[in-house]
Order: C-alpha cells, then sequence, then structure tokens
C-alpha cells in the first residue's frame, strides 16, 4: 500500500489532466502517508520504501496542505532510529 501511495504522490500530475485534481489527490496521499508513518510497522516500511525522497518534492510547495503533510512524514520517519542512519 506505501508502495503504490508513494507512486501516486510522485506522477501525480501526470496521471491526472485537471490540477485541482492531482494537487487534491497529491494532499490525500501524503495525508495517508503521514497516518500510516504515524506507527511502529508503518514507520518501517516508509523508511523501506523511501518515502521520504518522494515527500521531499512537496517540501517547497506553495500549497499549504503538501507541505504540512511532506513535513508530517518526514518528522514521523526520523523518530524512527534506524530511519536517520
Amino acid at each position: 500500500m506505501i508502495h503504490k501511495l508513494k507512486e501516486i504522490a510522485f506522477s501525480v500530475f501526470d496521471l491526472v489532466d485537471s490540477k485541482d485534481y492531482a494537487e487534491r489527490i497529491a494532499v490525500l496521499s501524503l495525508a495517508s502517508l503521514s497516518k500510516i508513518a504515524i506507527n511502529g510497522e508503518g514507520k518501517k516500511e516508509c523508511i523501506d520504501e523511501e518515502v521520504i525522497l518522494t515527500v521531499n518534492n512537496y517540501l517547497t510547495s506553495e500549497i499549504y496542505y503538501e507541505t504540512y503533510y511532506a513535513s508530517l512524514v518526514i518528522m514521523f520517519c526520523a523518530v524512527y532510529f534506524e530511519g536517520k542512519e
């Protein structure tokens, strides 16, 4: 599931013609990833799938919620000690 969400977040603007829909899908994907990354198993899976590399692209977004959820994913993954390496 994380792998698919990561793929969607990475290529959403290529998959959807409407910019509004693409932004909404990106926000929902990032929000889902952040909720998964809260628990221990989700953190490990996010680290293994290198989700941080994908959400990093959204840190400079002008859309508040994209930046917000991207920073949450990174923060939750960074708490996982093996993820800091």
